[in-house]
């Protein structure tokens, strides 16, 4: 029986072991440096960039880049769907204590260095975890006793303002660092990591994957499984090509897909609130056709036709404003 090993590169998810974490100094340098004040920090970066594998590596390495007295700890919020739920892990991982509350949290961390590394913090917003919850992390976060480390897909002002359209002081807190595509000499040691590819191969990845980690990994992992099958014949790149460009363009393809998607998990109330300016705009065009074509069918010598066609402007326009405008809903909420 042929004994497996496992394939080198990890493509996908979070990266469950710190071997395969290759790079991000600079941004390690800018987020640490502000943590060893307890100030807070937003890493922001399209999917697939690297946040959550970033996030681990601070909680793997955090202490020994700074020192004891900080507790780092890692927090994933898709799971999470209220902020009681978000304050009860947050007493757990950061004092093993329980709790549900604001007060809960801010007595567990007392007299602490605590850092949250909380991924996908989006969900905050998309669960309405609440208005009250942005005011209490940021009061939180002014005590000294606890950092934030957050990573979003968009500024998280911009994901604050999806909230109702509300603006508040939570976001002024955070520094901001956006994380992109690896450097040149990062990029090609993620490749050389496993010490498998030649040169020319190395290339060839480079080629297909640019420096974005994610798609370095997955373009590695292809031509690894390859090589491992050819027996040390001759790798069929074309394919390996192929296979790259199939799962790249489906990936492509999903992220237009689901870019809606916070919109439609959203609680009701809140998607109700949000409206649509498209109907808005186009409930107004028709309100004002009908004017136009009621004033004009006025001093025609039959208007009833035309006054016709202008109640029926004027109605299919306040329809369409009020169930798509302002989302109304028939039963007198709103």
């Amino acid at each position: 029986m042929e004994k497996i090993v496992a394939n080198p590169f990890q493509a996908g998810g979070r990266l469950r072991h710190l071997k395969h974490f290759v790079g991000r100094e600079s941004e390690l340098r800018q987020i640490l440096s502000r943590v060893a004040n307890m100030d807070s920090v937003s890493v922001v970066g399209p999917r697939r960039i690297g946040k959550s594998s970033l996030l681990q590596c601070i909680v793997s390495t955090g202490q020994q880049r700074l020192n004891q007295s900080y507790q780092f700890h890692y927090i994933d919020l898709q799971p999470l769907d209220s902020a009681e739920e978000f304050y009860n892990l947050a007493c757990e991982v950061g004092a093993g204590a329980r709790g549900q509350s604001y007060d809960d949290l801010k007595a567990a961390i007392e007299g602490k260095k605590i850092v949250l590394c909380i991924d996908e913090f989006e969900k905050c917003v998309d669960a309405d975890f609440g208005a009250e919850f942005f005011d209490e992390m940021r009061s939180l976060a002014q005590t000294g006793a606890l950092a934030l480390v957050t990573a979003t897909k968009a500024p998280l002002n911009q994901i604050y303002l999806r909230y109702q359209g509300l603006t508040s002081g939570f976001p002024n807190i955070f520094t901001k660092v956006e994380l992109g595509e690896l450097t040149e000499a990062d990029a090609r040691s993620l490749v050389a990591r496993a010490d498998y590819f030649n040169p020319q191969e190395t290339d060839f990845i480079l080629r297909l994957a640019g420096k974005h980690p994610y798609w370095i990994s997955f373009a590695s992992a292809l031509l690894y499984d390859a090589k491992q099958e050819a027996r040390g014949g001759a790798v069929d790149f074309d394919r390996i090509r192929r296979l790259f460009e199939d799962e790249r363009d489906g990936a492509a393809a999903n992220v237009v897909a689901t870019a809606d998607q916070p919109r439609r998990n959203a609680p009701p109330e809140r998607r109700a609130a949000g409206g649509s300016s498209g109907a808005v705009i186009t409930s107004l065009l028709l309100l004002l056709a009908g004017v136009f074509f009621g004033k004009l069918s006025i001093n025609s010598a039959d208007p009833t036709a035309g006054l016709l066609m202008s109640g029926g402007l004027i109605l299919i326009g306040l329809w369409l404003f009020l169930a798509r405008g302002v989302n109304w809903r028939i039963g007198g909420t709103r």
